[in-house]
């Protein structure tokens, strides 16, 4: 009986004290059900053999395991294909991911970024990294906090246009609060901003293995010199600096250097991260007595003036 509407569900005949249900109090049970796949399982015929049945009293195993046990134990069964609803529901998970081969067509038609957390010296807290789909060709830009993330693409858009003389048409990032702040920015220059869907890094797989392998080299550079952590906005910078002038197998072993700027880097001007060196300290004496010279640490390369960064150990 209905405990709202005080109406009669089911009838049945009592025979030594059961119910006893007749099979069209079975088909009302079933369009009373709240969801017409729990009760499947159960409104079958105790009689029937049909491996969906067999699926149920299983436990909901694979077809191959359902078939292999019936047939072990020889007992009749009826082969049905049929798509489980409940495992559906239960067990639903995503299929694995296929590797992107595709490349975008110009420079600059698609650019992938991403922003990260880390603090670090000089009031760093996050970097956000920008990689070309034609070129491969990294940017890193270290930011004091999520806000400067609008104006550090605002320098990179002013940037590689200029550079790559070629609009950005395509910016590919993920669902994160920060990249709104630039969704007007985007609008007004009509370039598309495609996001990935939530969870679902692996749409923005370009870039998070950018970011994989800017952390995995940036921390043995860190390791090989004994530094402390904060120092990461430098190893990172070096390890972008690097990356961009290492051949990769996507561009036929031709490093993402020479594919933009038509020519070799210059490998000899390359130095080990972290270690000692020597800078020439003379046009800054106070006097003619001051040392020329103090012992520092290899920080990696400015990419506005034409020298090395170092670190005065002494200071």
């Amino acid at each position: 009986m209905d405990s709202e509407t005080k109406k009669a569900l089911l009838q049945g005949k009592l025979e030594h004290g059961l119910y006893k249900v007749g099979d069209g109090g079975l088909c009302k049970l079933s369009a009373l059900a709240s969801s017409p796949t729990s009760s499947t399982c159960l409104l079958h015929s105790c009689n029937s053999n049909k491996s969906s049945l067999w699926h149920c009293r299983l436990g909901h195993p694979s077809i191959s395991i359902v078939n292999k046990v019936l047939s072990s134990c020889r007992l009749p069964y009826e082969v049905n294909s049929h798509v489980c609803s409940v495992c559906q529901m239960a067990k639903s998970h995503r299929l694995p991911f296929a590797l992107s081969e595709s490349r975008a067509s110009a420079p600059l038609h698609l650019v992938h970024s991403d922003c990260a957390p880390q603090a670090g010296i000089n009031g760093a807290r996050y970097f956000a990294l920008f990689v070309d789909d034609f070129y491969r060709f990294s940017w890193l830009y270290l930011l004091h906090s999520k806000d400067q993330l609008l104006s550090a693409f605002i320098q990179f858009k002013t940037m590689a246009e200029k550079q790559l003389e070629s609009p950005i048409k395509i910016l590919q990032t993920d669902g994160g609060g920060e990249f709104q702040a630039v969704d007007n920015l985007l609008t007004a220059h009509g370039i598309i901003h495609r996001v990935s869907c939530p969870y679902t890094s692996q749409q923005n797989g370009r870039v998070e293995r950018k970011h994989r392998h800017v952390v995995e080299t940036g921390l043995p550079l860190l390791a090989q010199s004994s530094m402390h952590m904060v120092f990461w906005p430098f190893a990172f910078q070096s390890v972008v600096y690097l990356i961009n002038r290492l051949p990769t197998s996507t561009l036929a072993n031709i490093s993402p250097y020479e594919i933009l700027y038509k020519q070799v880097p210059q490998y000899n001007l390359l130095r080990v991260f972290g270690c000692a060196c020597f800078p020439c300290l003379r046009p800054f004496n106070a006097n003619k007595l001051a040392y020329r010279s103090a012992l520092s640490t290899f920080l990696g390369y400015d990419t506005k003036y034409k020298g090395y960064l170092c670190l005065n150990m002494q200071t």
